[in-house]
């Protein structure tokens, strides 16, 4: 238990710029509501403060900024007086903290379930994250999806910060329901000093050549890794999965790739042994499978999942492709995880290189394909035109154009393969 009496829902490795603790309130907010209509971020740095403010540790300065510019966030906020501790009040959690809650409630058997159900009866939370003048993030707590419904996810919808409710998604189950908002806090040890905020990392258009990186000895973000490709991860030390993280060139994408190679519907299943055979931890395993450093592990799981089939077969999978790949001399590629790909979208969000700035390390506006399972028929992807994720179909290979009117744009799944190294 925190000091706020939450229950720590987040540890971070080290001391942070922010603290080193997330703490979730266990006392459960009943409001439902509107985001408001507030602009947070106006003119040229806009688009990089949208993406700092999805960021663990981010929160606190979301909502001090919602409270001092909205009467509604105000009252909110006023509402909620008793969630002080040490001087610090609880705040409503940026886009990365809400899914930091909704993955620790998702793989422990925590008191914070009996404040935040799970599962069919789950229900919709607000992040304090802008997304646009007009959008804002928000996390699904039935199945751990975050949404901002634009660019055509919702047709016609031309915001959602003055909507209370959840929307309806094409081929989902879920009901529209009222969003809610939940309370966490951050903290660091008593006495323990805050270290400086990061800089931005400076990412030149082409990446930055470095001889102690193209050697595998020290690198950082915006270095062209010994694979060629662009270094967008540095944990700071050594795991047990490495240290850097770097995305192959765009000349070794993979496109139009299925992710599970058999046929499509509950007949998949049948044909190929699942991937999470445990029905009692199968929930658990595919949280954790989202989180950085378990891309490489996902892909070996995916691949001997299809060891039965033929070479070209697997193949012709994304796992499959990224795992057989070999590209600027190495062969040890693999298809990212949905944490690990939306670290790299958000790194060349955050330097300029995304689809809406110089796109120099050439993606596409559709969707990429994660390592990461969603459920026995469906997996994670990423849509590049604005970095929201979705469960997508196995065994599409592109964008299905929409049955009723209209001309959604089908466009051929992509595979970036990324490695680990250090």
């Amino acid at each position: 238990m925190g000091p706020g009496g939450g229950i720590v829902f987040f540890v971070a490795p080290t001391v942070q710029w922010w603290g080193k603790y997330l703490e979730a309130s266990t006392k459960p907010d009943q409001t439902t509501g509107a985001w408001d209509q507030v602009v947070l971020h106006r003119g040229s740095d806009a688009k990089v403060q949208r993406i700092l403010g999805k960021a663990v540790g981010t929160g606190a300065s979301n909502t001090e900024q919602l409270v001092a510019s909205s009467n509604i966030w105000a009252s909110r906020q006023s509402a909620n007086n008793g969630r002080v501790a040490d001087g610090v009040r609880f705040h409503i959690p940026s886009k990365d903290e809400l899914d930091a809650l909704y993955n620790f409630i998702a793989t422990t058997k925590s008191p914070l379930s009996g404040t935040f159900t799970l599962g069919v009866n789950g229900q919709p939370f607000w992040s304090s994250s802008e997304a646009s003048d007009t959008f804002a993030w928000y996390q699904l707590f039935q199945d751990g999806t975050q949404f901002t419904d634009a660019n055509g996810i919702i047709r016609g919808l031309s915001g959602n910060k003055s909507v209370g409710f959840s929307n309806v998604h094409t081929g989902s189950n879920f009901a529209s329901l009222p969003i809610r908002f939940a309370w966490v806090r951050a903290f660091a040890p008593r006495g323990v000093p805050l270290p400086t905020r990061p800089l931005i990392p400076n990412i030149p258009s082409g990446g930055r050549v470095s001889a102690a990186c193209t050697a595998g000895v020290a690198c950082a973000v915006g270095d062209i890794g010994p694979g060629g490709g662009l270094v967008f991860y540095d944990a700071g030390s050594k795991q047990p999965w490495g240290r850097w993280l770097e995305a192959a060139p765009a000349a070794c994408e993979g496109v139009g790739k299925v992710w599970r190679n058999a046929a499509a519907n509950k007949k998949g299943t049948q044909q190929l042994p699942l991937l999470y055979p445990k029905w009692a931890t199968a929930a658990r395993e595919r949280v954790k499978s989202k989180a950085i450093g378990m891309g490489s592990q996902n892909t070996a799981r995916i691949v001997k999942q299809h060891s039965a089939l033929p070479a070209a077969a697997r193949e012709a999978t994304a796992a499959g492709y990224a795992h057989a790949l070999v590209c600027s001399g190495k062969d040890d590629w693999f298809l990212p995880s949905k944490d690990e790909l939306d670290t790299l979208y958000n790194v060349l969000a955050l330097t300029d290189h995304d689809i809406t700035g110089t796109n120099a390390f050439g993606f596409d506006r559709g969707f990429y394909w994660t390592s990461s399972e969603y459920n026995n028929e469906t997996a994670w992807t990423q849509y590049w035109i604005d970095g929201q994720q979705f469960d997508r179909e196995k065994w599409l290979s592109a964008n299905e154009v929409r049955r009723k009117g209209g001309t959604e744009d089908p466009r051929p799944f992509r595979v970036r393969p990324i490695r680990a190294f250090g």
